[in-house]
């Protein structure tokens, strides 16, 4: 059955990828795309990725995850050769189905790029990275602190893992309370050594809650 809602647009990241590529980003061509399609009051957001895959092959890979604790709580895999335009027009009405079921509504968002400024408050995200103990031309560790002019900081993403290269690119905001989508962009280590696709990873972070002073 055809879709009834129009194919959605990708994340746009030629402004940060392009001239201002952050500091020490691969020379490696970001082919992957990002699409945030849904969310709600209940913390939680929809998200669609077009993955690179070998072979010249698409891995379409729908989500819903909680923006508290960033677990996955509905995960959809496709994989094809078709682009999104074919490819979205025979499924993406389930997935948006898929989505209303988890009381997402739909949004058309892009993406921010920090400091956010709200309610007189100046906020700020840095990524930590911690080397690899086995090597340490890796990151074994990525920590994303928030930081607030009046709340003081927080760490609202602590992942375990093996990354070349790591930075947060912007967020998406929620329609529905002071809660971002935190986007990253990451190059893990993999069989293609420093020619390593480039990949999203998605990180919630609430503008209210849980600030200590440093």
């Amino acid at each position: 059955m055809a879709a009834e809602v129009p194919v959605p647009a990708a994340l746009e990241t030629a402004h940060l990828l392009g001239k201002g590529r952050p500091a020490g980003a691969p020379p490696v061509s970001l082919q992957d795309e990002l699409f945030v399609l849904a969310m709600g009051s209940n913390n939680q957001m929809g998200y669609l990725e077009r993955v690179s895959m070998p072979g010249e092959s698409w891995l379409f890979r729908a989500r819903v995850v909680d923006l508290v604790d960033d677990s996955l709580i509905w995960e959809q895999i496709w994989v094809t050769d078709e682009e999104i335009d074919r490819w979205w027009p025979e499924q993406g009405g389930g997935v948006m189905r898929s989505l209303k079921s988890h009381h997402l509504e739909p949004v058309d968002f892009q993406m921010g790029e920090f400091p956010v400024i709200l309610d007189d408050q100046f906020y700020t995200a840095t990524l930590r990275r911690t080397a690899s103990a086995s090597d340490p031309a890796l990151f074994g560790r990525l920590e994303v602190v928030v930081q607030s002019t009046g709340q003081g900081i927080k760490t609202v993403c602590d992942l375990s893992g093996a990354w070349r290269w790591a930075s947060v690119l912007g967020f998406i905001p929620s329609p529905f309370e002071n809660r971002l989508a935190i986007i990253l962009l990451v190059q893990p280590e993999g069989w293609s050594g420093p020619q390593q696709p480039l990949r999203f990873l998605v990180a919630g972070a609430s503008l209210k809650a849980g600030f200590a002073q440093p």
